[in-house]
């Protein structure tokens, strides 16, 4: 039990690192960033959660690693984004990609489109890669999780943006 209770203290001193990539509209600023916008939620008509940025808000901070721009097979203009939370609020990166005006590729919830790739299970294009926590007196609990099938189908889908 000691090791399930040292993971939860990591988390409750946001001392976890949480890596995630994600596909989102358009051609997001490539440039590493923090985006620290503090988010509320409410419930919806239908009784979903949804969280929205509200200045009386809980903080929350979402690090904008990579991005590489492509283009959709329909010429749309997407960006494959490598994010690492700060915080865990809830659909954070939706709320917080959504509010600069790129939703996930998927993300009708959050305004983003359907995504209709050929043959593929339509979804949210979001995956958490990477979790790890240090176990003190033992090795750091590094899991990292490859991008699964469907989204790396979807993925191969698009072709590199040319910058020239």
């Amino acid at each position: 039990y000691r090791g399930f209770y040292a993971a939860l203290l990591q988390f409750a001193a946001r001392r976890v690192l949480k890596e995630y990539v994600c596909l989102c509209e358009g051609h997001l600023d490539p440039a590493p960033r923090l985006v620290s916008l503090p988010l509320s939620s409410s419930l919806t008509g239908d009784g979903r959660k949804k969280s929205y940025v509200d200045a009386r808000g809980k903080p929350a901070r979402t690090e904008i690693r990579a991005v590489f721009h492509l283009l959709s097979p329909g010429g749309r203009a997407l960006s494959f984004v490598k994010l690492r939370l700060h915080t865990g609020r809830l659909h954070q990166i939706r709320c917080h990609l959504s509010s600069e005006g790129h939703p996930l590729v998927g993300d009708e919830f959050y305004g983003g489109q359907e995504w209709h790739a050929a043959g593929q299970t339509p979804r949210v294009f979001l995956h958490a890669c990477r979790l790890q926590i240090d176990m003190r007196d033992q090795l750091p609990l590094d899991a990292q999780l490859p991008l699964p099938a469907d989204l790396r189908s979807a993925l191969l889908l698009t072709t590199p943006w040319d910058t020239r």
